[in-house]
């Protein structure tokens, strides 16, 4: 199923910015579950694309005159494969993602939390370790930050969608499974 994507994030400013950078990573990769047909990421200003050690590309895009809007669009034609569930990368190895970062960091409440839902490490109690930290954390916005950290999160129960992640990202690492942040589109077909 291909798949025709626009994604438009506008910026406005009640004064003027001058000499703003921002760095832009909207670009998918393809793998065994999408394949990328195109794909362009236009934003005013200059631009420069990069690549990291994941392979994930990453627009930097500097304005050196004043604004008081910006539009950023994304756009190209994305090919899903039905017969796969996952789009796993292959050539990275997984051990690199039981690394700490500060925002995946686990407490003891949080171990013992992940050890009620998860007595052995499979897919149906994972799954069940989701659903529990949804109903112990609420989605509450505009109570956190993108610098709430998982700890944080957990203890004050109240959070959106990547305190969720961060979360369960921490409960899965002290349980020996890679996990990492990924955000993006999902599919989902009509039922």
């Amino acid at each position: 199923m291909k798949l025709m994507i626009n994604h438009q994030t506008h910026y406005q400013y009640s004064d003027h910015a001058c000499n703003s950078i921002q760095y832009i990573k909207m670009t998918p990769g393809s793998n065994a579950h999408q394949q990328v047909h195109c794909w362009d990421v236009s934003v005013p200003g200059l631009k420069e694309i990069k690549s990291d050690a994941f392979n994930n590309i990453w627009i930097t895009s500097s304005q050196r005159q004043p604004y008081s809007q910006m539009t950023i669009m994304a756009q190209g034609i994305v090919e899903i494969n039905p017969t796969t569930q996952f789009g796993i990368d292959t050539h990275i190895n997984p051990q690199l993602f039981l690394q700490p970062t500060t925002s995946t960091l686990c407490n003891a409440d949080m171990k013992s939390f992940a050890d009620c839902y998860v007595p052995r490490i499979n897919r149906a109690n994972l799954i069940v370790l989701s659903e529990a930290i949804l109903n112990y954390i609420p989605y509450t916005p505009e109570q956190t930050s993108v610098h709430t950290s998982a700890i944080e999160a957990f203890q004050c129960r109240q959070g959106v969608c990547q305190d969720h992640s961060h979360v369960f990202i921490a409960m899965c690492k002290y349980l020996g499974l890679p996990a990492r942040y990924v955000s993006g589109y999902l599919f989902v077909p009509y039922t």
